[in-house]
């Protein structure tokens, strides 16, 4: 809701979007933040990882192509990665129990997307101008 000048409140109050699902995004930032604010130490050992391929399918005959990551050698120099799980791109939900849409296209590439993948625990496969994102487990550093 648009304000006009003069009036009393000029901040949207927050509001929930969508069914069952839905987050209420202002309250969890909010929340998020009142719990950062006492003496809490920050865990290292689970980091969020956004990877994103750069460029557009033909761009480049070879930057162009799909890129495959073991992610548990790219990352061994901050620790032993022990899990990954894949996120929604903001990393608040489980990329696992998404629902996602269907569209119609010439070229279905969602089989593509994920083949590279399977059987691989800690490799993934970013295709052209994808973003993949996940929350990377280490070995505990407490001692």
């Amino acid at each position: 809701m648009l304000n006009k000048p003069g009036d009393e409140e000029t901040t949207p109050s927050p509001r929930s979007v969508g069914g069952d699902d839905a987050v209420n995004i202002a309250a969890w930032h909010v929340t998020g933040r009142e719990e950062a604010r006492g003496d809490v130490a920050p865990d290292y050992d689970r980091v969020l990882l956004r990877v994103a391929h750069i460029y557009e399918e033909e761009d480049d005959p070879e930057l162009s192509r799909p890129v495959v990551l073991d992610l548990k050698a790219a990352l061994a120099g901050l620790g032993e990665v022990e899990a990954m799980e894949e996120r929604s791109l903001t990393g608040t939900w489980d990329a696992t129990r998404l629902r996602r849409w269907k569209w119609n296209t010439a070229e279905d590439r969602e089989e593509d997307l994920r083949r590279g993948d399977e059987g691989k625990e800690f490799t993934v496969t970013i295709w052209p101008k994808q973003i993949r994102t996940f929350f990377v487990h280490f070995a505990s550093r407490k001692s």
